[in-house]
């Protein structure tokens, strides 16, 4: 994959000069707020599983073989991009040591949600 390339698409997307067709308007603006590295992520999932989400399914936590050959991709990205010093890929005991270096949040549940 040519991640120069992909990083400037992903900016396109985020200036709206190019889009990603498959959400509706709120969506979009919603992966756009996640930032580059989400919207590269989709990219590259889009490009390398098309439009297959259907075959995504199963229980919330069972890890079904689509979702297997995309965390393999994504593993992938992440790799190249920590050869140029950006850590995107958190094992449980790197994602267990922020949370221990974090200050504790009040409310809400959802980064616990996330983490887990």
């Amino acid at each position: 994959m040519d991640y120069g390339r992909l990083s400037k698409l992903a900016r396109r997307v985020i200036e709206g000069t190019a889009t990603i067709a498959r959400l509706d308007h709120d969506e979009e603006q919603g992966r756009i707020a996640g930032g580059s590295r989400n919207v590269e992520a989709t990219i590259i999932l889009g490009t390398a599983f098309g439009h297959h989400q259907s075959q995504q399914n199963g229980a919330c936590f069972a890890i079904n073989k689509e979702s297997l050959k995309q965390k393999t991709v994504l593993r992938a990205y992440a790799d190249e991009s920590l050869k140029n010093g950006i850590k995107l890929w958190y094992s449980e005991t790197d994602i267990e040591e922020i949370k221990k270096q974090s200050i504790a949040q009040s409310g809400g549940a959802e980064a616990d949600v996330c983490l887990k």
